[in-house]
């Protein structure tokens, strides 16, 4: 056995001591058996000086406490090492845990050769169990940071318009107690005065797996003000694997900014870097306007709280709507966390929102394989290319066309000149022929945004949706039309304007908006697409592209693994999902109303299929659902669990509202259909369960399952009179 000296690791603070405490002074020898105790040790740990001389010191402490001994011991150069103040757990004769404060000596031979250790030894006084507590998170945070046993994952930040990845948010992930989610673990941290450290070892690991993503994605890194404050972080940036432009600091909002002069200033020197700053979680901790107009952060990203349920909300589409033109006036965007339905999807792109992140849009990933998916995605067609090389001012359609000789590339010195002017008239002849045939509408824009050339598509486009071509073709401004059309209130026209200045100011490479555009006798969308020209002139590209199927293959897709094929409701898939984002809602917004489960069993479906055929039983099962169906809320959802089974998750309740909805969809069912001539009723068994703040997805389904099968129980035990 090692020797005793080496007992505990050193605490960066020890806790004092109470004058009055009595000391404990004893010694070992080099096995650690005790040589020598004072009678204070009957008041420290229960044994007398002559119950301790002779025996080994693990009979009051534990031998995972000298493992951990030994390990810090070599850290600090080896048992010639002696501590002051160290914190040490030991076992009281009585069973308890006593926690001490001790100063370990090593004694040595004439050699110089360790031969034992003396010791003293005090109580650490009556916040013993605080203090224990907090000396066991920082074992545990030191043993993470020594080891930086970190992990890294991405998860993907989406374009809205363009529907591609554009960014990423490092999320730090840690092997421990898997109880422990990752907020605790910086909370910990920051509790025992190590959160800069784990949060700037986060930074460090996370920036350095960045180095495996595809390089056209920004980096985001999340860091609480106490860190920004810290200089090592600029030296942490600095010597990071990817270039500072592509990252983004996102400030947590979870702790008040005491001193923002300071921060402001750090933040100045991290900006100068290339780093731009995100301002997280708005609108869920110390996060208002003003803090964020102090700050000036390129982004704004809208906290979960706010996104969930979005559609459903006015009051959270007024504060969003909000938010949006607040970020418009200080030149930075926003984007949506938590996206995690496609009705929460389209009410946060409806609103103006250039980006979003959430579990419906891609979830956390350590798979690098996976992070190489999120390439760019090239939309410009390369016959686009060809015939907007070849178009120079005026050379375009309806439009005449100038001398092309400079347009294209200089032919070998042996080819004639007319043979090379020849050439370029046949190329942009060829040009022409292209762009005219393209089946997308396409325009093409000068740096002032006038037209000066449109294809036939485009000049059809505009007939198709009402429109006449001489308002919007060669010659017409087309920032002056999305002008005209924003202020008439169309939010498509918005983004687009948005996007159509930033292309044509140079400013961005490309702005690309999904829209609906519904005919008088069909459901049609379209993808707006701007392109920036190359070229000395500059210029873009506009066109529309109809994308009707792939939406209408991305809805079907979409609605037949989450819904049952017989009735169109929900499957128990997505059930699970909407009742778990209504959990949430209702743990992260206290104010929201409570959230219950309804569970539906239909009696008697069994001798409908005996007697009938299942086609019949089929058709109760449809008209089940629709008699359900017109009982609830907008925000409810009714959903097949399997054979004669539903569930509902029923919103903005209580415990009145919960029964006499049971009751209302009981009575509903009980009423007679007609099958086969015949008057036929299925009776339906119902259990309600009320969620509370720890339940969970499962415990609230098998809470109202129980409640379900004590009533149907009950009935069975009626007799009937």
């Amino acid at each position: 056995m090692t020797a005793p000296i080496m007992t505990a690791p050193i605490m960066t603070a020890p806790i004092m001591t109470a004058p009055t405490s009595p000391v404990w002074e004893w010694s070992v020898d080099v096995a650690g058996n005790f040589s020598d105790s004072n009678r204070a040790s009957f008041e420290m740990v229960g044994y007398s000086p002559a119950e301790l001389i002779g025996r080994s010191a693990t009979m009051v402490l534990d031998p995972a406490e000298l493992k951990r001994a030994e390990e810090v011991t070599e850290a600090l150069g080896g048992a010639v090492a002696g501590w002051q103040g160290v914190f040490v757990e030991v076992r009281h004769r009585n069973g308890s845990t006593v926690w001490l404060q001790v100063t370990i000596r090593p004694r040595f031979d004439t050699d110089g050769n360790v031969v034992g250790a003396t010791g003293t030894t005090r109580l650490i006084g009556p916040d013993s169990e605080g203090a224990a507590e907090r000396e066991r998170v920082k074992r545990r945070i030191e043993k993470v940071l020594a080891a930086r046993s970190l992990v890294t994952t991405f998860q993907p930040i989406v374009g809205l318009a363009s529907d591609s990845v554009i960014g990423v948010e490092s999320l730090a992930r840690f092997s421990g107690d898997p109880a422990i989610s990752p907020d605790q673990w910086f909370a910990d941290a920051a509790s025992v005065g190590l959160g800069t450290r784990l949060e700037l070892l986060a930074i460090e690991l996370a920036l350095t797996a960045a180095a495996a993503l595809p390089a056209h994605l920004y980096v985001s890194v999340n860091a609480s003000p106490t860190t920004c404050l810290n200089p090592e972080l600029a030296g942490v940036i600095a010597h990071s694997a990817i270039d500072p432009a592509r990252i983004v600091l996102e400030l947590t909002e979870h702790d008040m900014v005491s001193d923002y002069d300071a921060l402001i200033s750090a933040l100045g020197t991290l900006r100068r870097q290339g780093v731009k700053l995100a301002v997280d979680d708005a609108g869920s901790g110390f996060s208002s306007f003003q803090h964020i107009l102090r700050l000036q952060p390129q982004i704004i990203k809208l906290d979960r709280c706010i996104v969930a349920n979005l559609d459903t909300s006015p009051a959270g589409r007024a504060l969003c709507t909000a938010v949006v033109s607040f970020a418009a006036r200080i030149g930075a965007h926003v984007v949506a966390e938590g996206i995690e339905t496609h009705a929460e999807l389209s009410a946060v792109t409806e609103m103006g929102m250039r980006a979003g992140q959430g579990f419906y849009l891609g979830r956390p990933s350590l798979n690098p394989a996976v992070w190489s998916q999120w390439q760019e995605d090239a939309k410009a067609t390369h016959q686009v290319q060809l015939a907007i090389s070849l178009f120079r001012g005026g050379c375009a359609l309806g439009v005449d066309r100038i001398p092309l000789v400079n347009a294209v590339e200089v032919a070998p010195a042996r080819v004639s000149n007319h043979h090379v002017a020849t050439s370029a008239l046949a190329d942009a002849d060829l040009a022409e022929a292209v762009f005219e045939a393209l089946p997308d509408a396409t325009a093409v824009l000068d740096r002032n945004g006038t037209i000066t050339a449109a294809n036939r598509a485009w000049r059809m486009f505009a007939v198709d949706n009402g429109g006449r071509p001489e308002d919007t073709g060669v010659g017409v401004n087309y920032l002056e039309v999305c002008v005209r059309a924003a202020l008439s209130g169309s939010s498509d026209a918005i983004e687009v304007l948005s996007g159509l200045r930033a292309v044509l100011a140079g400013t961005k490479i490309e702005s690309d908006l999904e829209y609906p555009c519904d005919s008088p006798t069909a459901r049609r969308w379209f993808s707006s697409r701007v392109t920036a020209m190359k070229s000395p002139t500059g210029g873009a590209v506009a066109s529309h592209v109809n994308i009707t199927r792939r939406k209408l293959a991305e809805l079907e897709n979409q609605h037949q693994p989450l819904h049952d094929p017989l009735t169109g409701v929900t499957n128990q898939v997505l059930f699970r999902k909407r009742l778990l984002a209504q959990m949430r809602r209702q743990s992260a917004c206290p104010i929201r109303p409570d959230v219950g489960v309804i569970y539906i069993r239909l009696e008697g479906l069994a001798d409908v299929n005996d007697k009938f055929g299942y086609a019949a039983g089929d058709e109760v099962l449809v008209v089940a659902a629709h008699r359900i169906l017109v009982r609830l809320g907008q925000a409810d959802t009714l959903a097949r669990l399997g054979d004669e089974r539903f569930a509902i998750c029923a919103t903005r309740t209580n415990p009145a509202h919960l029964t006499a909805l049971a009751y209302h969809i009981a009575a509903a069912l009980a009423e007679p259909q007609g099958i086969h001539g015949q008057q036929v009723a299925c009776r339906a068994s119902i259990g309600t369960y009320l969620a509370g703040p720890y339940d969970t997805v499962s415990s609230a389904m098998l809470a109202a399952e129980q409640a379900m099968y004590a009533v149907r129980q009950e009935q069975a035990n009626q007799v009937p009179a």
